[in-house]
């Protein structure tokens, strides 16, 4: 049982590409913090940000579902995980990773993950279309 004890590590040394996995998870399902500094702070640009993410999340998940190859499946998963986490989606990004590393490892994605996805994106797309209805014209 000494063998499985947790071990504090400073957060000085998780590698950046473990950075996600020390986020906590958020009400939202977008970091706006970490939006607020992609978009330095102006909140016309995370504005059209956020708008031009909800019609790349809407194109790329619609892809993802009518996807009848292993090829175009693993551009449009890759395309939807690099979009969310380009905006702080991280959730999307993380289903998205494991489930095209899940089609490249195997040939085919567990339709678990497809549907934990499609909930995740739905969220954002339900928060998106709230934020986006508040924002000026």
């Amino acid at each position: 049982m000494d063998r499985f004890k947790s071990v504090a590590v400073p957060s000085a040394q998780i590698a950046p590409q473990d950075a996600a996995k020390t986020r906590p998870r958020r009400a939202d399902p977008l970091d706006l913090e970490f939006l607020d500094r992609q978009s330095l702070g102006d909140p016309g640009l995370m504005d059209e940000i956020l708008r031009q993410f909800k019609d790349r999340l809407t194109l790329y998940f619609s892809r993802v579902t009518a996807s009848t190859d292993v090829e175009g499946l693993a551009v449009d998963l890759k395309m939807l995980g690099l979009a969310a986490r380009g905006v702080g989606a991280w959730t999307i990004g993380e289903l998205s990773a494991g489930a095209e590393a899940e089609l490249r490892d195997s040939g085919v994605v567990n339709p678990e993950r497809i549907e934990d996805l499609a909930l995740a994106v739905a969220e954002a797309e339900t928060w998106l279309s709230e934020r986006i209805s508040r924002m000026p014209d």
